[in-house]
């Protein structure tokens, strides 16, 4: 909601009996952008409203009485505007006509519009995006109760998902993401899978509940996956500028890729899970698989590999 205050300072005076209760009320009227006060059923004045759009206005009324024969002062007005919108714009016109298309953008009728209903972005927990030619996601965080989204192959440059905290799953591939990915307020994220794109660097939400994370392909340097107890793969291969790594926080890790790293050397001991591990094209100074009994793939060529231990 949206709020704005301002107060009107006006004076009208009128009598009404000592004791008893007054009953006010504000009529507006939006065609003439009016109102009129009542007391007890009485008009008190009619004024113009602060605003020019309709909306509902709350009105604070301050009466004092300064004298025996109990008239009484209208006076220190106050207007607060709460404007609750019912659409959410949608500026870019592939990403409306994407939910038209969809049978998900009804209030143009089949025609764009600019922007979606509230109820019927609120109304979706998944949304597939993929391949619509969208440049501009703006509006994506009045879906507030998606679980699942899908952009993948959309020249998007960057992603605000921020308002999204009932996401679970975030499919982002081939996005021309670049920049650093924040994820941080997506509270609810399990699933990240959005390899294909220039991202420097992910920040995720405290609440570690992350379980698959794909970001092969990118331009990471670092990623801290220490907190995320509930990891169950990590693809990272093909971030060449990437050369450390602990896993040693991840028991439940099952799928490990490295590959085109400069990681030369990583700790498998505190993963007795893990089925399958690729580190291809990278110099690893060696190799201890020995407490992985659950391996079931390794896929490491193109080394030059010092000792392995299994």
């Amino acid at each position: 909601s949206i709020r704005r205050q301002r107060q009107m300072c006006i004076r009208d005076r009128f009598n009404f009996p000592h004791d008893v209760f007054f009953d006010v009320s504000i009529t507006f009227n939006n065609t003439n952008k009016s109102f009129n006060l009542s007391v007890n059923n009485t008009l008190v004045t009619n004024l113009p409203t602060p605003y020019n759009s309709g909306v509902d206005v709350l009105g604070g009324i301050d009466f004092f009485s300064q004298n025996t024969s109990y008239e009484y002062d209208l006076d220190d007005f106050v207007f607060e505007e709460v404007f609750f919108p019912d659409t959410i714009l949608i500026p870019d016109a592939n990403f409306e006509q994407a939910l038209i298309d969809a049978g998900l953008d009804t209030n143009g009728a089949g025609t764009l519009t600019g922007d979606i209903l509230v109820t019927e972005a609120e109304a979706l927990t998944y949304l597939n995006l993929y391949n619509k030619g969208i440049t501009d996601l703006s509006g994506i965080n009045g879906f507030l109760n998606l679980t699942s989204l899908n952009t993948s192959l959309n020249t998007l440059g960057s992603i605000d998902i921020s308002g999204l905290i009932n996401l679970e799953s975030l499919t982002a591939q081939d996005c021309s993401l670049t920049g650093a990915l924040n994820l941080s307020g997506n509270t609810n994220l399990k699933n990240l899978y959005a390899d294909n794109n220039q991202v420097i660097s992910v920040s995720f939400s405290a609440s570690n509940l992350i379980e698959n994370i794909n970001l092969d392909g990118s331009n990471l340097s670092a990623i801290d996956v220490t907190n995320f107890g509930e990891l169950h793969q990590l693809d990272v291969g093909n971030n060449s500028n990437l050369n450390v790594l602990d896993v040693t926080q991840n028991p439940k890790l099952r799928l490990l890729s490295l590959e085109v790293t400069q990681i030369v050397n990583v700790n498998l001991t505190q993963n007795p899970l893990l089925e399958y591990y690729y580190h291809n094209h990278v110099n690893l100074t060696g190799l201890d698989v020995s407490l992985n009994p659950l391996l079931k793939e390794i896929s490491a060529y193109n080394l030059s590999l010092i000792h392995i231990s299994e």
